[in-house]
């Protein structure tokens, strides 16, 4: 089981989420990320609820296995979705979901929304509504997605990730 930070987030929501330099900053602590991304007139940017910054497709590509790409209109799914040259080592994992309770992921993983849980998945936010969230529950999920990762261990369980 895996953390990934959603929006690049290391602790709490943050000004500094989906950026490269956040993105960045969860690779060297060996986190996956969650990233929002739109297409608009040709150009790829990063931001949740609007166009923030321009992002090159080579950079997405080259750190497309830990990066989940929510693709934030259908331009940047259809744009996006055919990235999956496996030959290269180049894929892109993308989805794109408003109020859907769980959506499969173009790298197979199925990619729950808050409150919906089912093994073997990823879990979004577990901090907002599994209370008392237990090592057993911890290793059910295939991934978590979390704005709080340094809150949760590595695989082993046993050292805290990110500061």
């Amino acid at each position: 089981m895996k953390i990934i930070a959603h929006r690049c987030n290391l602790n709490g929501p943050s000004p500094a989420e989906n950026t490269i330099d956040a993105m960045m900053k969860c690779f060297e602590y060996g986190l996956m990320v969650e990233i929002d991304v739109r297409l608009i007139d040709g150009k790829l940017y990063l931001g949740h609820d609007g166009p923030q910054k321009e992002v090159e497709l080579q950079f997405l590509l080259d750190h497309g296995k830990k990066i989940f790409i929510h693709c934030k209109n259908i331009e940047a799914l259809l744009y996006l979705k055919d990235y999956n040259n496996v030959w290269e080592n180049k894929a892109l994992n993308v989805f794109g979901h408003s109020r859907d309770p769980f959506v499969l992921t173009s790298g197979g993983d199925v990619f729950c929304a808050v409150g919906i849980v089912g093994e073997g998945c990823v879990c979004v936010m577990p901090e907002l509504h599994i209370p008392g969230f237990s090592d057993e529950d911890f290793n059910k999920f295939k991934y978590i997605l979390t704005d709080y990762p340094h809150g949760y261990t590595n695989e082993n369980h046993n050292n805290t990730i990110g500061t």
